[in-house]
């Protein structure tokens, strides 16, 4: 059921946020976003779904400075041109520069356009394959060899890869984007738009959303006093001697204290009546509250992304299980990766033991809405990877309509196994054919011969 409180701060945050297009429609559930951007000129049959202030951007190593010795001095000789002489050499310091090149991105029903100061793109849905996220404000989006890193506010990425999402998903389902609009705004009733107008003008008489971004003296200062902060909460604990209590107990997200048990990974593993594909994702973490916090992790993209890139190798992560947020509809669960590291998991770990595990943690009735659309499976050195995808068949479109549009139209399950270890990493996403092309699949790899319906429960 629509919370309108919830309805009303997500519309005031997103257009806060983004001055070229009114949530307000969408987040009620009543039709498409109200987009206002002037200077675009669309094809024929071409509308745009949203626009959004962007930039494009890339990330280079380069000399940032230089330590140890005297770096000369510098001499004017011409107005705009200094020159340094007397250089006596040094240690340079390197570092990572992002150039970033600010404009609009614009997604429309047939082409997903960057309009920027100094460099421009226009990629055809059609050729879209990969739409990943990077960080809570980065993702990128990839069409045959092409791709492109995209920079927006964090408050609007969701929105901004939703519908980069839509708009793909749409063509390859020959969905009339501009046919479904028509019909959407035609059943919009009077009370409908009166409760959107009503929300536009509550939102517009709020001051605008502050910039959380602090002065960096502030941001200082702030950490200081937070380091302080907490080492006298530590001192404090060690004091009352309830360091142990803060060990072994959590709270859920209603506040109740809960004990941490002493569960080992299989029991982990296996925890009865554990959270699916689409469940709630607060009830997942609260489903979780009595296990260690570095064995399961309930989190969003962003920070599964963040934890990635900390880690200098895959297998060196110690959780169990992931279960990732939607990218979409963040009440829910989108994927799952699931890390079969320990001795205790890989012990007579077999691929069917793998994908049994895998589906396991899909909707009862995942078999009954989704077709296969590829299953293969290739080596690289010493790692097999194993793919099945998939895409929402006509029941499973007609109920993805019906008010359950948290079922992607695309899903994949894919099976890593490091043979030298016997180390497995099992992880589900939204990708079409595994987030590879036709041509490739078709190349490099070999076809899957595993009877998925037989897995898949109802």
């Amino acid at each position: 059921m629509l919370d309108i409180n919830q309805a009303k701060e997500k519309v005031y945050i997103h257009n806060s946020a983004n001055p070229y297009v009114d949530i307000t429609p969408y987040e009620l559930q009543v039709g498409f976003p109200i987009v206002d951007y002037q200077g675009f000129f669309p094809q024929v049959d071409e509308i745009i779904i949203y626009a959004v202030p962007a930039a494009i951007f890339k990330d280079k190593e380069q000399v940032v400075g230089y330590t140890g010795k005297s770096a000369g001095a510098s001499v004017r000789i011409a107005k705009g041109l200094t020159v340094r002489t007397g250089s006596s050499g040094g240690t340079p310091i390197r570092g990572t520069v992002r150039k970033e090149n600010i404009g609009d991105l614009i997604i429309t029903n047939k082409r997903i356009l960057f309009i920027g100061k100094d460099d421009n793109f226009e990629f055809a849905v059609s050729k879209i394959s990969v739409v990943k996220p990077l960080s809570n404000e980065t993702f990128v989006i990839q069409a045959g060899r092409s791709s492109k890193n995209i920079l927006v506010n964090s408050d609007v990425i969701v929105y901004t890869m939703g519908f980069v999402n839509y708009a793909v998903i749409s063509f390859k389902n020959g969905v009339d984007i501009i046919a479904e609009k028509k019909q959407t705004e035609n059943e919009i009733t009077s009370e409908q738009r009166g409760l959107c107008d009503n929300i536009r003008t509550e939102i517009l008489s709020r001051p605008p959303k502050k910039n959380t971004q602090k002065n960096t003296l502030i941001g200082c200062l702030t950490s200081v006093l937070l380091v302080v902060l907490i080492f006298l909460i530590i001192l404090l604990v060690g004091v009352l001697g309830i360091a142990s209590i803060m060990d072994n107990d959590r709270t859920d997200s209603k506040g109740n204290i809960v004990e941490v048990l002493p569960y080992t990974d299989t029991e982990i593993l296996y925890k009865e009546g554990h959270p699916l594909i689409n469940d709630n994702f607060v009830m997942a973490k609260d489903f979780y509250a009595d296990v260690d916090k570095d064995k399961v992790k309930v989190i969003s993209i962003a920070k599964h992304a963040s934890i990635e890139r900390e880690l200098k190798s895959l297998t060196d992560d110690e959780a169990i299980i992931y279960f990732i947020q939607h990218s979409t509809h963040e009440d829910y669960v989108g994927t799952v990766q699931i890390n079969l590291f320990s001795s205790e998991l890989t012990k007579d770990m077999n691929i069917e033991k793998a994908v049994d595990l895998l589906t396991d943690y899909l909707p009862k009735e995942f078999g009954k809405y989704y077709k296969q659309d590829s299953c293969y499976k290739y080596r690289n050195k010493n790692v097999d990877v194993y793919t099945y995808s998939c895409h929402l068949n006509d029941v499973g479109v007609e109920y993805h309509n019906n008010g359950h549009s948290q079922l992607s139209f695309y899903y994949y399950l894919k099976f890593v196994h490091y043979t030298d270890t016997n180390q497995w990493k099992l992880e589900t996403g939204y990708a079409a054919n595994g987030g590879e092309n036709i041509g490739w699949i078709e190349k490099y790899t070999e076809p899957w011969n595993i009877d998925m319906d037989s897995y898949f429960g109802e």
